[in-house]
């Protein structure tokens, strides 16, 4: 259920994602030094923020048996409700009154999140211990580092991610498993 922000969408020809009262640019516009329309009619802009392709959150509570849900880019939308649809349309009411607040009081309305804006390139530090650790598993593994890392990261978010072992020269191999 969570939205993916694909940069096609009419959202920021809407004014979703800027400074209340700017002049709202698409970035394949903005490359082509060309500038979208800025609509000023706040329930436009009120409306695309529900249609926009936000990152929603919907959990399931065992306890109650009900729906939590929330909006990862905007702090403080939250819903809930007796099954999850219920929850995801509480959800769009609590956008809604939330962008209206926030553009009158003439606050930034954040844009959803840009995948393109990941580049699958992380800087990761650790402990040495840690990090000869994950060497010698990589190489027991057979994988490089990175890989082992994804692979690791992967399990953690409930992915499954297959290990891909890489051929060893039989000249280097010391002993067999």
């Amino acid at each position: 259920m969570a939205g993916v922000y694909n940069g096609t969408s009419k959202i920021n020809r809407l004014g979703v994602g800027t400074r209340a009262g700017e002049q709202s640019t698409h970035r394949r516009a903005a490359k082509r030094n060309r500038v979208m329309p800025y609509i000023v009619d706040h329930a436009l802009r009120v409306e695309a923020a529900v249609d926009a392709p936000y990152t929603r959150v919907i959990r399931h509570d065992p306890s109650d048996g009900g729906y939590s849900a929330y909006v990862l880019e905007l702090p403080g939308v939250f819903g809930g409700g007796d099954t999850a649809q219920e929850a995801n349309d509480s959800l769009d009411e609590a956008i809604r009154l939330w962008v209206a607040h926030e553009l009158e009081a003439g606050h930034d309305i954040p844009a959803p999140f840009d995948p393109e804006g990941f580049s699958g390139r992380v800087t990761l530090r650790m402990t040495p211990f840690l990090h000869e650790r994950a060497h010698v598993r990589a190489a027991i593994e057979r994988v490089s580092l990175n890989r082992l890392l994804e692979i690791a990261i992967a399990a953690y978010l409930g992915e499954r991610v297959e290990p891909v072992a890489r051929e060893v020269d039989p000249s280097r191999r010391v002993a067999e498993d």
